[in-house]
């Protein structure tokens, strides 16, 4: 039978279509990362998911953490920036490919999860935020399996059924779980470096509570917000319990443009540990 590919949506804009040239381009960002290894195991990372360019160096620091670790399955949570496909939803493939070859789902884990909560097969999607981030796990992992789970619920208080599944069927297994979001996204620099700055400060303190605060204004704009608090959620279930910052820009960082009224977007790479 032949395998059911989910192909490349975003190589060649995103990210280099030519895997020479998307290695050289990962390997010039891992070798700008200074910060020491976490030593304690890595159950979680936020990582950001926008283009290499502006994103990938940011990511990298999340990334780089990860070498020597093994993991038998790595949970993608992303948010959907296309049209809404379900709640929680999951490609109905084996693989997603990219240009450094294709990454297999674990489809024992998804049927296990499909058990305890709803979440739907779909067909096709167009989503980039879990995409953006497989380049990155093949150059630090080898062997791995994904779950990649788009989420297009927006309240943090409807997770809880999919928060107790995901804690269920994660424990007993080396699970790495990925929230995928951008930070702030406003046209004001300063803005977003302020507003920014309150999320990071909720997240390393690791209380719950005060990062659902800093997450649920009605001018939030981090797009991964539920992806977010599910990670941490189900992180703190499984014992992790300190929450490293390792890197933050923005998109006006990157680009010198710092100009007034300029369209701005944060990024974040931390560790849960």
């Amino acid at each position: 039978m032949d395998m059911k590919i989910r192909k490349s949506v975003i190589a060649g804009t995103w990210y280099p279509g030519n895997a020479g040239a998307l290695k050289n381009m990962m390997e010039r960002y891992f070798k700008d990362v200074r910060q020491k290894p976490v030593k304690e195991n890595i159950v979680g990372l936020i990582s950001p998911h926008a283009g290499y360019i502006y994103s990938g160096k940011t990511a990298a620091h999340g990334y780089a953490q990860l070498a020597g670790h093994f993991y038998d399955t790595v949970v993608l949570l992303s948010p959907l920036h296309q049209w809404p496909v379900g709640r929680f939803a999951i490609r109905d493939c084996d693989a997603y490919q990219t240009p450094l070859g294709n990454v297999p789902l674990d489809h024992g884990f998804i049927a296990k999860l499909r058990k305890q909560t709803d979440v739907d097969l779909i067909q096709d999607e167009n989503e980039h935020s879990i995409e953006i981030q497989l380049p990155m796990l093949q150059h630090v992992m080898k062997d791995m399996r994904i779950v990649p789970v788009m989420i297009g619920e927006w309240d943090m208080d409807q997770c809880d059924a999919f928060i107790d599944a995901l804690t269920k069927v994660s424990k007993g297994s080396r699970v790495l779980i990925i929230a995928s979001s951008d930070l702030y996204h406003i046209e004001n620099y300063q803005l977003v470096k302020e507003k920014d700055e309150a999320v990071i400060r909720a997240v390393e303190s690791f209380d719950l509570m005060r990062i659902r605060e800093a997450l649920s204004g009605p001018d939030c704009t981090v797009c991964g917000r539920v992806p977010i608090m599910i990670m941490l959620s189900v992180a703190g279930r499984l014992g992790a319990t300190h929450v490293k910052i390792l890197h933050h820009t923005t998109s006006g960082d990157i680009t010198g443009d710092r100009r007034a009224g300029q369209y701005t977007v944060g990024y974040l790479s931390a560790a849960v540990y």
